[in-house]
Formats: structure tokens, sequence, C-alpha cells
């Protein structure tokens, strides 16, 4: 989403309250730290959510090299249910309209998500990703 960051941290952690989450993942970088901070914080406070552990980690990579490296990847990997495009449509045409050509692209959060996801998924030193409930439950 393009909405405020106050926005934006309070349904993420909502989302990941509701779905159960036992780990959450966010690039440190930038403002990626302090974004992981507030959503803890709020989890913590207005969802009384103790179980969700919050980590950063801080990405090296090129994320242009990185996206389209991984896209072969994220085709073969990543399964989205029958009304996606329906369900999250600003999250659908960000995908369907990613040009390679790095700067046509307005936005680039859904195929970084996307890739980052592949990445924790193909890792070898990840350790194996269980699955209890859907992503897409929200």
């Amino acid at each position: 989403t393009q909405e405020s960051s106050d926005k934006t941290e309070y349904m993420l952690a909502e989302i990941l309250t509701r779905n159960n989450v036992n780990e959450a993942k966010f690039e440190g970088n930038a403002a990626g730290g302090v974004i992981a901070r507030n959503v803890e914080k709020i989890m913590r406070e207005e969802f009384n959510n103790n179980f969700t552990v919050v980590k950063t980690f801080f990405q090296s990579k090129n994320k242009e090299s990185r996206i389209i490296s991984n896209a072969s990847n994220v085709e073969r990997l990543v399964y989205f249910p029958t009304n996606w495009n329906e369900r999250w449509d600003k999250f659908y045409l960000a995908l369907i309209q990613f040009q390679r050509i790095f700067r046509s692209n307005s936005h680039d959060d859904a195929a970084d998500c996307l890739t980052m996801l592949v990445e924790t998924i193909t890792s070898n030193t990840s350790r194996p990703l269980k699955v209890t409930k859907s992503i897409f439950a929200y």
C-alpha cells in the first residue's frame, strides 16, 4: 500500500496477530528498522501479541538484480488463489505492470516482497518453512 506509515504499521500488526504469525522478517535498511519497531510495539500494546517474533536483517544485495534473477523462481514457487486479482487488486496490478527496466516502475515493493519470500524459501541457511495457515487469510 502507499498509505501513510501509521496506517500501514497498524494494518500489518493486526494482520500478523490475526494470522498467528510466529516470525516476521523486516528489511532493516533505511526506514525498515523503524517500521519493524513500530509494528512490534503496536502488536504488543494494541493487540496483546507476545508470540510474534520480529526480526530485522540488512539487505546488501542490489534490489534490481535480485528481482530479475529470482523472477523465474517467483513464477515457479509462488501460487495465488483464483480470485487474487480481485482480493488484492493493487498488489496484482503492481506485479503484472512491473517492467524489467526499473526506472519505468513507480513502485517495486510488490516484486521486492515476493523476491524476499523466494530468497527465504530457497536459502540454504533458512530453516524449513511450515505453513499452517494461508498468508492470504486476511
